[in-house]
């Protein structure tokens, strides 16, 4: 998608330099009508098969479709997740480029001011940059898939997920910071894969870099370092297998002092989410709120054993949530069937693949495992809601479907062996 962002880039310019103060009706439009084109030329260039090109072009417009309904539609229907957090999004990036107060909207509202800063208060514009991000991080998933050598079918099959579940199609579409957090997700997983595969650590360092960038837009996304660490410290190269050794305990001090360095000199930075939590007791009531609100365990009084108690509680509801008996309508019914139990079987497959004899990839099915595991149990204590549920764990997503194909690929080795 090289050309489509040149395009993009250009057009901003132009913008800046010509029309932004100019009140020319319909050059929003414009512009993403011109990127379109150069986009859907940009896919043809590629050596997609087919199969892929109509994927990607279908995503995108189902994606535009929604970016136009968000706009124009509200009128008939208010889409999942819009509205809040968006509208909060949008005001902040407005007051910051004027008073320089980005507020609550932290470094979202500073990208969406920036991008304000060159076509000006065109919403539509920093929404649109969403759906190009999108389809950029279908991409890459793809691209991770071909590292691994998975057979097509199930390649097509997974790719055809992440571009129709309705959750992450509508989070690309509206003002959310998901695009990017979920780009810079798949794109961290992407160079740790060229890592792991290709043993250069070029490409390790690029995965810690954008890990890192990830957790400025939510602190919480640190997990995704943390699990780096712990696999690097624990995962031989040489021997192609986990182990604990004397290199372990020397790496772990290494990194131990990095982490204290970066809690010490970029707390603010890196762990703002967590400036409110002083000790355990204060992590267990953080969003509980609105109608969609959901159990968050049993009631035990020594907070260390409430964390030990109720952490696989909210884990389940977090991954499942809206459950059937806390349904308010169509919407509810929705999210569970193509979110909540997508999630909890593409788990299931990859946990049962652990215990498969012949299993080709165990160990990247492992150190998925162990990512979205230990992403899910932090998030998990973040929310007790199903709305914000609902988006957290989309943070996850292009790691689920890497996770399905890769187990979608050892169930057709398997059935090749029997």
């Amino acid at each position: 998608m090289l050309a489509t962002w040149i395009i993009f880039i250009i057009q901003a310019l132009l913008s800046h330099l010509f029309f932004i103060y100019s009140g020319i009706e319909g050059l929003p439009v414009l512009v993403v009508v011109i990127t379109t084109f150069f986009l859907i030329f940009d896919l043809s260039q590629y050596d997609f098969p087919k199969e892929v090109f109509l994927i990607l072009f279908l995503t995108y417009f189902l994606r535009l479709f929604l970016l136009f309904f968000d706009l124009y539609g509200r009128d008939y229907f208010v889409l999942p997740n819009s509205g809040l957090d968006s509208e909060m999004f949008n005001q902040s990036a407005i007051t910051g480029l004027a008073t320089g107060n980005y507020g609550n909207g932290h470094v979202y509202s500073i990208v969406i001011g920036f991008l304000y800063s060159f076509f000006g208060y065109e919403r539509i514009i920093p929404q649109f940059f969403n759906v190009l991000l999108s389809v950029q991080t279908i991409i890459l998933v793809y691209k991770t898939m071909g590292l691994y050598n998975i057979h097509k079918k199930a390649k097509y099959f997974a790719l055809t997920m992440i571009a129709v579940l309705p959750n992450f199609a509508i989070m690309s579409s509206i003002l959310l910071r998901e695009s990017i957090i979920i780009f810079l997700y798949v794109l961290s997983f992407y160079c740790f894969s060229k890592w792991f595969i290709n043993k250069n650590y070029y490409y390790l360092t690029l995965a810690y870099i954008f890990g890192l960038l990830v957790s400025v837009f939510h602190s919480g996304s640190i997990i995704l370092v943390i699990a780096y660490t712990i696999i690097l410290i624990l995962y031989d190269r040489g021997k192609n297998k986990f182990t604990f050794s004397y290199k372990s305990i020397i790496f772990a001090i290494a990194f131990g002092f990095i982490f204290w360095t970066l809690f010490q000199n970029y707390y603010d930075l890196f762990f703002a989410k967590f400036s409110n939590i002083n000790e355990l007791d204060d992590v267990i009531d953080i969003y509980v709120m609105g109608e969609s609100g959901y159990s968050t365990g049993f009631a035990i009084e020594n907070p260390v054993l409430n964390f030990i108690v109720n952490t696989p509680v909210r884990m389940f509801y977090f991954i499942f949530s809206p459950l059937p008996w806390t349904w308010r309508g169509l919407t509810d019914v929705i999210a569970f069937f193509f979110s909540g139990l997508f999630y909890g079987y593409t788990l299931y497959l990859g946990i049962r693949h652990l215990f498969h004899k012949n299993a080709q990839n165990k160990n990247l099915i492992l150190i998925i495992l162990f990512i979205v595991m230990g992403g899910i149990m932090v998030f998990s204590w973040g929310v007790s809601n199903a709305g914000t549920a609902l988006r957290h764990r989309d943070k996850f997503i292009g790691l689920f479907i890497l996770l399905l194909a890769i187990t979608m690929n050892e169930m057709n080795f398997a059935q090749l062996e029997s």
